[in-house]
């Protein structure tokens, strides 16, 4: 089993490049944007920033329609946050996959090699046997896999 992980303190992210590879391989369209006081901005695939969101819309203004909610997060109902928690599911793309075993994402690691690697973000890819259960321990960024055992208290 083929697992990525983050081998250097920081924390576990791909790239713009990684991301959009990624994107096309689910067969999805990939747009970056930033945002200030959550209002978003198209940026080009080569725009250096450390702070960009991915998303499958490609009109800002259509983009910020489907964000913008006019109520408070406080004052809004579990209903309303449920829903406008499902839209941005549904239209971001994620540069932080919880899936470290997703083949599409360990395809992406190994064409892209270093250019698949996030702000702060050296991936590195593990191999360990496919029975084993795992997990992935982490301290400031830094992963390594484990074995899961048992433990008691």
């Amino acid at each position: 089993m083929k697992i990525v992980i983050n081998s250097c303190y920081g924390g576990f992210s791909l790239s713009k490049q990684a991301t959009k590879r990624l994107a096309e391989l689910q067969g999805k369209k990939c747009f970056f944007y930033t945002s200030s006081k959550d209002i978003y901005e198209k940026v080009d695939d080569e725009t250096e920033s450390s702070f960009w969101s991915a998303f499958t819309i490609e009109n800002p203004d259509e983009l910020n329609e489907i964000l913008n909610h006019n109520k408070s997060w406080r004052s809004m109902t579990d209903e309303q946050r449920d829903e406008y928690n499902n839209k941005f599911r549904e239209i971001h793309i994620n540069n932080r996959p919880s899936d470290r075993t997703d083949p599409l994402l360990i395809q992406v690691v190994e064409e892209l090699g270093e250019k698949a690697d996030g702000d702060c973000a050296e991936l590195k890819i593990i191999e360990i046997p496919d029975f084993i259960e795992y997990y992935i321990r982490e301290y400031d960024g830094n992963e390594s896999v484990e074995e899961k055992h048992r433990s008691w208290d």
